[in-house]
């Protein structure tokens, strides 16, 4: 998977919570070998999240953003109990489900990104916002000031098209919530080759994203159906 950046450093934003960005496979810390298994990789994989945000005094449910890449679809398949299991339904974090067909080893199945917040002193309460009708992943996760929405594609043909459409499907998704495009503070990307970051640079355009915002496009083998060409997410803060 490879990243560009796109903006600018990421401004100041609120100062009460910093945040913690992990990542983590399911290769066994103590065999140091990789189970045959999906859904025993992805067990390692949050238990090693889990672990380390023990370390730092934050417990899982703090976990607010999370992106799964899978070898293929069947590997995502099998891991909707685990999912379930260890993240729970009503604190469950926003999400996006991609595929990798290659990873650094060939045996590896899976890697998870998560994003936690770290309160300095202030208390906060999670709220998940379901889409109507739910659906297996939420519509999007609200701390505090913080709005982080689970990714979404759109319609189209080219990965183009299916941008614009997300972005402006996004808007009043963000606007239900208080928000806007004007206020994220971060955007992600994810396109089927390095040939669309241009593409995704003049969709930006059209939208007047402000200029200072960190917007990152991530290069992945697939997506959760085949009509997906990009998938799109977006962590905004709600204006005071």
């Amino acid at each position: 998977m490879r990243e560009k950046w796109l903006g600018f450093p990421l401004p100041p934003a609120y100062s009460e919570a910093s945040f913690l960005f992990l990542s983590a496979t399911g290769r066994d810390p103590g065999t140091r070998q990789w189970p045959v298994e999906p859904e025993r990789q992805g067990e390692i994989a949050i238990d090693k999240i889990r672990s380390r945000l023990e370390a730092s005094g934050v417990p899982l449910d703090n976990v607010v953003r999370t992106s799964f890449y899978y070898r293929n679809r069947e590997v995502m398949a099998s891991m909707g109990e685990v999912r379930r299991r260890a993240l729970g339904v009503e604190k469950r974090p926003a999400s996006a489900s991609l595929m990798l067909f290659r990873f650094d080893d060939h045996e590896q199945l899976l890697e998870i990104e998560a994003t936690a917040l770290l309160p300095r002193g202030w208390s906060f309460q999670k709220q998940v916002v379901e889409f109507d009708p739910p659906r297996v992943y939420c519509d999007a996760v609200v701390v505090g000031p913080y709005v982080f929405l689970s990714g979404a594609g759109g319609v189209g043909s080219t990965p183009q098209e299916q941008a614009r459409d997300a972005l402006r499907n996004i808007q009043p998704r963000l606007e239900k919530k208080g928000t806007s495009l004007d206020n994220a503070f971060l955007i992600s990307f994810y396109v089927p080759g390095e040939e669309h970051i241009s593409h995704v640079r003049q969709v930006c355009h059209e939208f007047r994203l402000p200029q200072r915002l960190p917007i990152v496009t991530s290069v992945v083998s697939g997506y959760a159906r085949d009509e997906m060409k990009v998938e799109v997410e977006v962590s905004a803060l709600v204006p005071r």
